[in-house]
């Protein structure tokens, strides 16, 4: 016995093959040959560029305020911490402490 639900997937599953044969038969390959490339002395030339990553350490903060007024290393942090940077907060789309509380380690964000 056929439900109403079944019936539905069923008719949509057609509409999905028929929208999906039409649209294959309507392809066709180019008639007319392409284009030749541009000029050399009309392209453009970019300044080359290069990327280093000597000093990229990620999301990792190195240093802190926490606690003090002095920068101290977190090495030397005699607690343990978790550090949540600029730019996580911002990758993460973090605006305010309760959307960030959720990426903390231990939390439970209700």
């Amino acid at each position: 016995m056929l439900t109403p639900a079944s019936l539905r997937r069923s008719a949509a599953s057609a509409a999905f093959f028929l929208a999906s044969l039409a649209t294959a038969v309507a392809q066709v390959s180019p008639t007319k040959p392409l284009p030749p490339s541009v000029p050399v002395e009309d392209a453009i030339v970019l300044s080359p560029f290069t990327v280093s990553t000597e000093k990229d350490n990620g999301y990792a903060a190195t240093e802190t305020l926490a606690g003090t007024r002095l920068r101290t290393d977190l090495r030397d942090v005699a607690s343990a911490m978790s550090v949540l940077t600029p730019e996580m907060l911002r990758d993460l789309g973090a605006h305010s402490i309760d959307e960030a509380v959720a990426f903390l380690p231990s939390s439970d964000q209700l």
